[in-house]
């Protein structure tokens, strides 16, 4: 055994004789396996155990490597199928040592020396139990130790034959829900929270007498604690309508509660496809959850329906459920105006015929209400006269039905006054809060619901990391303030319609509306930029906020499905290390890490250029022109990390002419290249510098003014500095270059042009315009050495060029022979990756160089 299997095989387990080994125990009638089956598995269970060690020592004796992380993966999912077939509690711990992988694997990140620790000791757990189990009989183990049920998952059906299904259609009801567990497992007592609502509660410590339940009852929802939740299958199969019993009910709502977060659990849990809760646990938003969509057909719109009329309420009922809607019945006033903060009606339907006035006491109660005060009221009356529907209508109803209502014209009154409150929904900005900027979670889940299906509409989780640590340093004054100022980063950073909204202590949902995914993301870094900026003062302290951020579509059945997708994604950010964004692809189930692209446009639209920034010289080697200390400035962006490739100018200028901050960028460019002159000059080293500057430079009238001012701030001189532009202003903007060049002159900068030769249409141009230096294409620079035509096009660019007093710069050159050729063809100077490689320290010996400098090739 290896030493990794051998890890964790201290804690000792005694089976019957008295030997120091775990008991395996099983009860095969339940698990349907003979003899014969059961051996199989066991030993494939142990084969599948050596394979994961197997794997992970492979993987562990060096780097992190992507395609050993799937075959680490694939060894993991094929113990948790075995240990499923065996019914044992290690499936739970193997599903989360397979889930952990799955997130490095689908976001092809590296994990850190924390995260390959809590890898070991999960593979150490896992090989060292299962290698040591010991496969004896059920009746020998039930006698000698009857308490080794931690090892296995209790079935959920006796080991004698089971009696036949009852052909008899079962009891629904609604008002039934059913708890699975202790009570430590779900943190509170969920029971009277449930009853107070009006729900009948039946609780169960084990799966067993749920099961035994659900033979007579359907329930309208599940609620199960994590230590159950492996009985998942087994009560949904019994919970199936019956076709032998004729029986046409939908599943029961299913939540898994777990006692701390676990995003191995979350991530199962939404593979099955159930609700899944963790602390700090909100009664009412679980039970919401749960019951919302318990008896929801088609629409999820909810129906308050007031009437006294019990057997009339019910017939209209059924009409509405028919339809689609979830229905609450209620027999006056008081208990209608008790149900609004738990059932959260969308619109209510009123008999008119209540004692007395207390159909329009009602109906005023509604409107003075601020959270029902434009819900759609619909009155029914007998009355036909139109001083008692005037008298309604002023009253605040919207509609006014005349009995008898027949069913399709009930169900098209309501449909038409939910599409046209959805409608204007969004033009309602009442319940945003005036001092954090933030909208109610309520509205949130409308808006969503309302956008659920459209392309584009994307749910934005945002969890501050280490918000246990943070709310207890804030405490319940400190909150507010928190979310005033996460509220102000969110409106500096996301567009007019979309919706931010508070979901719990830390945690906040946005609702966004972009084209793509890579929008998508680029608001959501941008936003989490914005907020690492931002620094919270607590007494003495100032703390640093950071946010693990996770996306998902609307595309979903649910807006509340979608919501715990961007969370699951969140989770896994957090997972990750935290201060990162993870996007939840709905359809394959994977996690996908911001994109560069996303990041970078998410940098620049946070106007954080100097983040991630990498700054390099490529030293000018000198050839005929023989001036030393000249380096082309090359910048670089690694907003993924240092083992993403690096993004370049072209790539920011891309995204700042998206966010309208080019010029912003160039000015930022500029500083920077002034603050490498000035820190090489305290090392006593004259260095002349070479940056690049987007086209947009010309039109930025204030920019001559903008650079002297800079200049005479840090008492450089505009000597060292050069401007290269992109050699297309010859076509675009040729007014506004020689302008440009005119007001560079008296500042003693020197401007330039790159990628000449590339389109060599532009070559006729440069006659009369007033640049100091032309920076060849690669393409024409390493062609020249080989292509006879390619070297009689550069020797006559060469000798415009010097007729006009412009320098001649090449650049990409790989080898001392393409040296000598360019230098033989009257190049001035010449950049090479190999020669001169970029450096941080802008320390190239030129004396040395020149010393040996190659001398022209002979023709």
């Amino acid at each position: 055994m290896s030493q990794i299997a051998r890890q964790d095989a201290g804690a000792e387990h005694v089976d019957a004789s008295g030997a120091g080994m775990p008991v395996l125990r099983m009860e095969r009638g339940a698990a349907g396996l003979t003899d014969a089956h059961v051996e199989r598995a066991y030993v494939e269970l142990r084969q599948h155990a050596t394979s994961l060690v197997q794997a992970w020592e492979k993987l562990n004796s060096g780097r992190w490597n992507g395609a050993q992380g799937r075959g680490l993966q694939l060894a993991a999912k094929q113990l948790v199928r075995a240990c499923e077939r065996l019914r044992l509690s290690l499936t739970r711990k193997a599903g989360e040592l397979e889930t952990f992988i799955r997130v490095f694997v689908d976001t092809s990140l590296t994990p850190n020396s924390e995260q390959m620790r809590s890898l070991s000791a999960l593979v150490s757990t896992l090989a060292s139990t299962v290698l040591a189990l010991d496969l004896v009989s059920t009746r020998a183990a039930a006698a000698s130790q009857p308490g080794l049920d931690d090892l296995l998952i209790a079935p959920s059906t006796p080991a004698a034959p089971t009696a036949p299904i009852s052909q008899q259609r079962r009891k629904v009801s609604d008002d039934l829900l059913v708890l699975i567990g202790e009570v430590s497992e779900f943190g509170i007592d969920l029971a009277p929270s449930f009853a107070e609502h009006g729900y009948t509660v039946r609780s169960f410590t084990r799966a067993d007498g749920a099961l035994a339940l659900l033979a007579t009852s359907i329930p309208r929802a599940l609620v199960i604690g994590s230590a159950s939740a492996n009985s998942i299958p087994q009560l949904r199969q019994a919970a199936a309508a019956r076709e032998a019993a004729s029986e046409t009910h939908r599943e029961p709502a299913i939540a898994v509660v777990t006692p701390r977060q676990d995003l191995g659990r979350r991530l199962v849990a939404l593979r099955q496809g159930v609700k899944y809760f963790e602390p700090p646990l909100d009664p009412l938003a679980l039970l919401v959850a749960v019951t919302s969509e318990a008896i929801a057909i088609g629409s999820p719109s909810r129906v308050l329906l007031v009437d006294a009329d019990r057997e009339r309420a019910h017939q209209s009922a059924l009409w509405l459920k028919d339809a689609g809607y979830i229905v609450r019945i209620c027999p006056n006033a008081a208990d209608s105006l008790a149900a609004l903060d738990s059932f959260k009606p969308q619109v209510a339907v009123v008999d008119a015929d209540l004692r007395g006035a207390e159909s329009l006491n009602l109906i005023h109660g509604l409107r003075e209400d601020p959270e029902c005060a434009e819900m759609p009221v619909i009155l029914v009356a007998n009355s036909r006269e139109l001083a008692v529907r005037e008298q309604a209508i002023a009253g605040g109803a919207d509609e006014y039905l005349i009995k008898p209502v027949k069913p399709r014209h009930l169900v098209s009154v309501i449909e038409s006054r939910l599409k046209r409150s959805r409608r204007y929904t969004h033009k309602r900005v009442g319940n945003r809060d005036e001092a954090t900027g933030l909208y109610p979670r309520r509205e949130f889940i409308e808006r969503a619901e309302a956008a659920k299906g459209q392309s584009g509409t994307v749910a934005l989780y945002v969890s501050l990391d280490e918000s246990e640590t943070l709310r207890k340093q804030l405490g319940i004054s400190g909150q507010s303030r928190l979310d005033t100022v996460v509220g102000q980063a969110l409106k500096e950073n996301l567009r007019a319609e979309d919706l931010p909204s508070l979901y719990q202590d830390c945690k906040y949902l946005v609702l966004l509306r972009r084209a793509n995914r890579t929008d998508a993301m680029a608001s959501a870094e941008s936003l989490r930029e914005s907020l690492s900026r931002r620094r919270l003062q607590i007494g003495e302290r100032e703390i640093e906020l950071k946010a693990s951020l996770g996306l998902a579509t609307l595309d979903v059945e649910s807006a509340d499905i979608a919501v715990q997708n961007a969370e699951a994604a969140a989770l896994a950010a957090a997972h990750l290390g935290g201060n990162r964004s993870v996007w939840y692809e709905s359809r394959s189930g994977s996690l996908v890490p911001a994109e560069r692209d996303a990041q970078l446009r998410g940098l620049v639209q946070s106007r954080r250029f100097g983040q991630y920034l990498e700054i390099r010289g490529a030293a000018l080697l000198p050839m005929r022109g023989r001036v030393s200390g000249q380096y082309e400035l090359v910048l670089g962006w690694r907003p993924g990390g240092p083992g993403q490739p690096a993004a370049n100018f072209d790539d920011v200028v891309s995204a700042a002419r998206e966010a309208s901050c080019l010029a912003e960028f160039d000015r930022f460019v500029v500083g920077e290249a002034l603050t490498v002159r000035a820190e090489q000059l305290k090392r006593g080293r004259q260095l002349r510098l070479a940056v690049e500057l987007s086209s947009h430079i010309l039109e930025d009238g204030g920019f001559g003014e903008y650079l002297e001012n800079l200049l005479r701030e840090r008492r450089l001189s505009g000597t060292g500095l050069a401007i290269t532009l992109p050699a297309g202003v010859l076509v675009e903007r040729m007014d506004a270059l020689v302008a440009f060049c005119q007001h560079m002159k008296p500042l003693a900068i020197r401007v330039g042009l790159k990628d000449i030769g590339r389109d060599m249409t532009l070559v006729h141009r440069l006659r009369g315009v007033p640049v100091d230096y032309l920076r060849l294409s690669p393409e024409l620079s390493t062609a020249a050495a080989s292509s006879e035509r390619a070297g009689e096009l550069l020797a006559a660019l060469v000798r415009r060029a010097h007729q006009t007093g412009m320098a001649l710069n090449a650049c990409g050159v790989d080898t001392r022979e393409q040296l000598a050729q360019l230098l033989a063809l009257g190049v001035d100077y010449a950049e090479s990756p190999t020669q001169a490689p970029a450096t941080t320290h802008f320390d190239f010996d030129f004396a040395r160089y020149m010393a040996s400098a190659p001398t022209p090739a002979v023709a």
